[in-house]
């Protein structure tokens, strides 16, 4: 019943919805899902005047009540069936391979898989358009600037790593690549 709200925009499926420029969110683990939803519900995301669609979710995640609504809602998706997204941007694979390698695969794994113990969340199976636009927002300073959103912070530091917009491309077109 929760997950109804979230269905507006997620999907039925969590399989994400480009026209709402809400991602998917079924191949996301709920440790991961929980501590976003917690993120934007403190307002540690989706303040900033540039994030139009963080402040969407940021109003949304706020209709949750408490922190026993939150874990209902990211158990309720974690027992989703895990789905493809579409290829929508094209890049170099193997530039992107090779930055993904020296940028971001210590903390995100090999093969996107993520680490929990990092809190860094997988990749692989997030879609295209998602990772290109947060790893945008996160070198704009648009996310990742709270001070109370240390793994942000991290993440800030790392995308401003990645040289240019072609690059973010590449990198963004190795994980899709690994699905």
């Amino acid at each position: 019943v929760i997950y109804t709200t979230c269905a507006a925009c997620h999907g039925h499926n969590a399989e994400g919805m480009k026209a709402f420029h809400a991602p998917a969110i079924a191949n996301q683990e709920s440790w991961y899902l929980k501590q976003q939803l917690n993120n934007f519900r403190m307002g540690r995301r989706g303040k900033h005047e540039d994030d139009v669609y963080g402040a969407t979710m940021l109003t949304i995640a706020n209709v949750l009540p408490n922190e026993e609504a939150v874990d209902m809602v990211t158990t309720y998706i974690g027992m989703l069936p895990h789905v493809k997204t579409e290829k929508t941007l094209e890049g170099n694979v193997e530039n992107g391979k090779n930055y993904y390698d020296m940028i971001c695969g210590s903390c995100h794994g090999p093969g996107a898989v993520g680490n929990a113990a990092l809190h860094s969340p997988a990749l692989i199976g997030m879609n295209d358009w998602y990772l290109k636009l947060q790893i945008e927002n996160f070198r704009a300073g648009i996310r990742g600037t709270h001070p109370d959103d240390l793994h942000g912070i991290q993440m800030r530091e790392m995308a401003e790593s990645i040289p240019d917009d072609a690059s973010i491309l590449d990198v963004v077109a190795y994980i899709q690549s690994l699905q």
